[in-house]
């Protein structure tokens, strides 16, 4: 049995990924939630994700910013609300209790000195369970929640983050917006001609392939497969929504290898299919974000050793394939290996 205190919720939190993950679901319950917590959940746990958060205000509405902070949130999460609720309750696997003062925003984990308790006890789970399905069961649906109509009054930022109900609150490594959480694996991004997509071994036919990456691949990385311009011995033709585009998102099963006699395609990895697009995401849209440059030919890197993307390019690319496809997005999530606290961060 673990009992553990900590006076730091981010080593609590690291604390818990590292002896009880991954994260396959969060139950949360928080007197206040903060903007900004999409991307905190999206990097504690991309499968089963409930929270219940209070009312900050006695009508139900909030400022514009949040109101869009919930609609996004309610992509990733289920969520509900509860007048009066003031606890602070984190469950994990429905394996592990984290209890303690601080609320899911920005300033209850890192800007306030809060204490959190974590506990595997079966017992004392048990009961936390049984107070969040009740808690759960009697809150509301997140559709009370209305935008508060626009001001022309201008004000200071409060110094203090209430959490919902105001739309100042600055970001942290956790509750940000641009991230400087460090990928677990690298992500590469290649494109192929469009003929693979005919030929039964291509990688729209089948959910594992042995197929060309860079010499440095490892087991866990991830290529992203794209679909060129090129359709020559193709039966596709140039308007069909997967060329030109984004078509799925592979994982490495294995550290890449060297293929003798082999001066196309030097270096191979076997990969499996984390996801395959339900709707392709143009090649435009991804110069348009900055993370491919426009090109005379093609712009898709055509080599087999694709580009490796930075950081801020998989952030920009896993929302630009989630705008496209949000009923994939916590596969995608997933996939691109977004959901990680990074110590020290």
């Amino acid at each position: 049995m673990t009992l553990e205190f900590h006076s730091n919720v981010i080593a609590a939190f690291q604390s818990i990924q590292t002896r009880w993950g991954p994260l396959q679901s969060v139950d949360i319950v928080s007197g206040y939630i903060g903007q900004y917590a999409t991307n905190a959940i999206r990097r504690l746990c991309t499968n089963k994700v409930r929270i219940v958060f209070g009312l900050a205000k006695p009508n139900s509405q909030v400022e514009s910013a949040l109101f869009e902070e919930l609609q996004l949130l309610k992509r990733f999460a289920d969520v509900k609300i509860s007048k009066g609720l003031h606890a602070k309750v984190y469950i994990f696997n429905r394996q592990v209790l984290a209890l303690g003062s601080a609320n899911f925003t920005e300033r209850g984990f890192s800007k306030l000195k809060e204490a959190m308790i974590i506990s595997d006890d079966p017992e004392v789970l048990g009961d936390a369970m049984k107070f969040f399905e009740e808690t759960w069961e009697s809150a509301w649906d997140i559709s009370r929640i209305t935008e508060l109509p626009p001001t022309k009054q201008s004000r200071k930022p409060p110094e203090a983050d209430p959490g919902i109900g105001t739309a100042f609150v600055r970001p942290n490594p956790l509750f940000q917006h641009s991230p400087t959480v460090s990928l677990l694996h690298k992500v590469r991004i290649c494109a192929y001609p469009a003929v693979w997509l005919d030929r039964p071994d291509g990688f729209d036919r089948t959910d594992t392939i042995t197929w060309s990456t860079g010499s440095g691949t490892k087991e866990g990385d991830v290529q992203v497969f794209c679909v060129s311009m090129d359709t020559k011995n193709s039966t596709l033709p140039q308007d069909d929504l997967r060329v030109d585009s984004v078509h799925s998102i592979w994982i490495s099963v294995r550290d890449s290898f060297p293929v003798p006699n082999n001066t196309r395609w030097p270096t191979q990895s076997k990969f499996r299919l984390a996801v395959k697009l339900n709707k392709p995401v143009p090649k435009a849209q991804l110069i348009e974000k900055g993370i491919l440059r426009k090109a005379r030919k093609g712009g898709f890197p055509r080599n087999f050793k694709g580009k490796l993307l930075t950081e801020g390019m998989v952030s920009v690319l896993t929302d630009l394939l989630c705008e496209h496809n949000p009923s994939q997005s916590k596969n995608i999530f997933n996939a691109l290996q977004l959901a990680h606290i990074q110590t020290g961060v």
